[in-house]
């Protein structure tokens, strides 16, 4: 199992090797970590908290010495102690920063290396607010595991015209995971005013039924192919009103993506939390040009998902409940 971290700029990637011991991959660089032997470990390296430690005593270190240089200072080679104390109940975390420097140094500038060191990026991070996605990873990774294989799906048969939508579903920095969803123009002839995913018939260029789904994606929302990350599929389904094949292809987009509505098409785009889309699912007798029938029905504030979409939705969520259940109040 291995578990990445990444950035803008920086990544490291954790790989099991033992039984808490664990290759870190950082560039072109290897680092073994472990737990100590009273822990269960093998003491085959330093533990993720030394690491820490170390993390922030290189660091101090390195800000010391670049800024000496920087006003020509001769700092000589600079010693940085940490000593880490974890948090414990009622405490919270504590790192202690002995600073050794060479004699010679007056005052002034024992003050300016003390007060720079607390500016080293690492000691930044600590002392500020973090932001961790890990909850966004999992719950995306949970969904693409109860989804079908795309190669898999796009095989299979349904009768009807052949199209595809694409369940767009893009995590928020706050953890939260949204599904997009469009509301169609009024005026259309077909399908006037109704909220679907963003899909349509399939082109003779295509070459898949994922292409067909990125390329009205673009189409109707300005969402370059490139920026959807493709993570499964569902069964295609057949639409006997409209005698279309369906093929629901899920894809995760980046909220980082600006959404515009085509204005030929599109009269709003609106997204909603996948945990409240569970939540305010329903079956309701509807009437459409006069025939009364039983649908799944979703009241988003975007409007009434249904129909087709409703279905698909549904279908969708049976399939990935787990991954989007409510947590449970302690």
């Amino acid at each position: 199992m291995a578990t990445e971290v990444k950035s803008k700029t920086k990544t490291a990637l954790a790989k099991r090797t033992g039984h808490y011991e664990h290759l870190v991959i950082c560039g072109d660089h290897r680092v073994v970590t472990d737990e100590p032997i009273d822990l269960g470990g093998e003491n085959a390296g330093p533990s993720p908290q030394e690491l820490l430690a170390a993390s922030l005593a290189s660091c101090t270190a390195t800000t010391i010495e670049m800024y000496a240089a920087h006003k020509g200072w001769e700092v000589g080679d600079v010693k940085v102690k940490v000593e880490y104390e974890s948090a414990k109940r009622g405490a919270p975390t504590t790192f202690n920063v002995k600073l050794c420097v060479p004699p010679g140094l007056d005052d002034e500038q024992i003050r300016r290396i003390t007060e720079i060191a607390a500016k080293c990026p690492v000691h930044r991070t600590l002392e500020g607010e973090v932001i961790f996605n890990e909850s966004i990873t999992i719950v995306i990774d949970c969904i693409a595991s109860k989804l079908l294989p795309t190669a898999e799906a796009i095989e299979m048969f349904a009768q009807g015209r052949e199209a595809a939508v694409l369940m767009a579903f893009r995590p928020q920095p706050d953890g939260t995971v949204k599904l997009i969803f469009t509301k169609r123009r009024d005026d259309l002839s077909s399908h006037p005013g109704q909220i679907s995913f963003p899909g349509g018939a399939s082109d003779p260029g295509d070459m898949d039924h994922v292409a067909t789904a990125l390329r009205e994606a673009q189409e109707e929302l300005s969402i370059p192919a490139e920026e959807v990350r493709v993570i499964g599929a569902l069964e295609p389904m057949s639409t006997f009103v409209s005698d279309f094949a369906v093929w629901p292809i899920a894809g995760v987009v980046s909220p980082d993506v600006e959404l515009i509505p085509s204005p030929e098409e599109v009269d709003t785009v609106f997204e909603v939390d996948v945990i409240e889309l569970a939540a305010m699912r329903e079956q309701r007798e509807l009437r459409r040009a006069g025939m009364t029938f039983t649908t799944e029905a979703f009241d988003t504030h975007g409007g009434t998902i249904w129909g087709v979409t409703g279905y698909i939705l549904a279908r969708l969520l049976d399939r990935i409940h787990e991954c989007v259940a409510e947590p449970v109040a302690d």
